[in-house]
């Protein structure tokens, strides 16, 4: 009956206080966890992403060089030889977009140095400046990452471009043209095969 008049008039016990101070508890410790939990998945998915941009395109690069090496040994033609430039450019790409995963590395691993900064500081203007050069580092992190995986893209396109242009085909195609003659627009197009006799 006591309890029932104490609730009816607002007035909190002593024991829904202990109550609702573990319930608090409880919801805080949680939501502590949860939020350790998604950094950490956060920071993993991040060393992933440029794990792969370092991983593709030094894998890239070293194909590339493998090429060259190959053209090197047998005797250039001069068609191989005016191929050099544009896969040198993509070459080039591919070791700019390797340095930029190995940059956006670096300050992924500096930001995170300045935010244990920041919540190690204890004096408010020095706890903005970490602020601060840890967000900075983290915008040229992912900018760099992007880059990587941007020039990637643009360095298999010239690679692709420059070698489709080349491209010799292996069998003669139906109407009796020349082996080797270079595949164009025209000569790609598919023509139907007569029935042999």
């Amino acid at each position: 009956m006591k309890t029932e008049n104490t609730l009816e008039a607002g007035i909190r016990t002593p024991e829904m206080v202990n109550f609702e101070v573990e319930v608090w508890k409880a919801q805080l410790s949680y939501s502590a966890s949860q939020n350790a939990e998604m950094l950490k998945a956060v920071l993993e998915t991040g060393q992933t992403a440029l794990k792969s941009a370092l991983l593709i395109n030094g894998g890239a690069a070293a194909a590339l060089l493998a090429l060259f090496a190959d053209w090197l040994k047998t005797a250039p033609s001069a068609q191989s030889i005016h191929l050099l430039t544009p896969l040198g450019e993509a070459w080039l790409m591919f070791m700019w977009g390797l340095g930029a995963a190995g940059v956006a590395t670096a300050t992924r691993y500096l930001s995170q140095g300045f935010y244990k900064l920041e919540a190690d500081s204890t004096v408010a203007r020095t706890t903005k400046i970490w602020h601060r050069c840890a967000v900075a580092f983290v915008v040229l992190a992912v900018l760099c990452g992007a880059s990587s995986y941007a020039l990637f893209f643009v360095a298999t396109h010239k690679v692709y471009s420059a070698l489709g242009t080349t491209v010799k085909r292996s069998e003669p195609i139906a109407d009796g043209g020349p082996i080797g003659q270079p595949i164009t627009a025209a000569s790609a197009a598919i023509r139907p095969v007569s029935a042999p006799k």
